[in-house]
């Protein structure tokens, strides 16, 4: 049998952070080895993608995942 399941949109996103998934500005900055100014500048420059909003946080967080295929690139980029 196939089971068929209905999520919503409010099921889809994640209530709170998980430490282990989402960074804080900060988080993001010193993982990726830059100041959270240059990483501002950055997002600005559309070099690196702007955070997302998540129900009840009032900080902009990003997934770890994405910030760390984006540091494998800048790291891939230096050695060229």
């Amino acid at each position: 049998t196939t089971e068929i399941y209905t999520l919503s949109l409010h099921d889809a996103l994640p209530i709170c952070i998980d430490e282990k998934e989402w960074l804080t500005k900060i988080e993001t900055s010193k993982l990726l080895g830059v100041s959270t100014s240059t990483l501002d500048r950055m997002i600005l420059r559309k070099e690196f993608p702007r955070g997302r909003k998540i129900v009840h946080q009032k900080h902009l967080v990003w997934k770890r995942e994405l910030v760390e295929q984006y540091k494998e690139r800048m790291l891939l980029k230096r050695k060229t």
